[in-house]
């Protein structure tokens, strides 16, 4: 990478290992950004889905084969933070409250991993709420 400081790139090549199915590295990646952006940046890539997947079952697809490597590997916390941060910034928030808090039962410790559970968990709250009033 020419500008490893540069927390939007960093992001982009973190979507981009997701996106060929580079997990671990794509986890390290989406760490590695989310330290170098503010909070409130952190989903700007996700945010472009459109953008970057001309057919969005193309995202889909490979979100459901990180959900099937959490399966299968349900003790390993950089597939719970990929997960929690795809669901998190992907319209999922409820589900990203569940994959994070079972990775902060796995490591308890993960501050950025607390950060990015409170930050979804007040969408998932906004998304409960909505789903109880309609008219709200």
């Amino acid at each position: 990478m020419d500008d490893p400081k540069n927390g939007t790139l960093v992001m982009m090549l973190a979507q981009a290992l997701f996106a060929v199915g580079e997990y671990d590295e794509a986890a390290g990646a989406t760490q590695q950004a989310m330290l170098l952006l503010p909070e409130e940046k952190w989903g700007v890539v996700i945010a472009k889905d459109s953008q970057l997947y001309t057919n969005t079952q193309d995202y889909l697809d490979q979100l459901k084969l990180l959900e099937k490597a959490v399966k299968e590997k349900p003790d390993e916390p950089a597939l719970r933070l990929e997960l929690g941060f795809q669901y998190g910034y992907s319209g999922q928030a409820v589900e990203a409250v569940r994959e994070l808090d079972k990775l902060l039962e796995l490591e308890a410790q993960d501050q950025l991993a607390r950060r990015l559970r409170d930050l979804v968990a007040q969408k998932a709250n906004k998304e409960r709420r909505s789903l109880q009033d309609p008219l709200d």
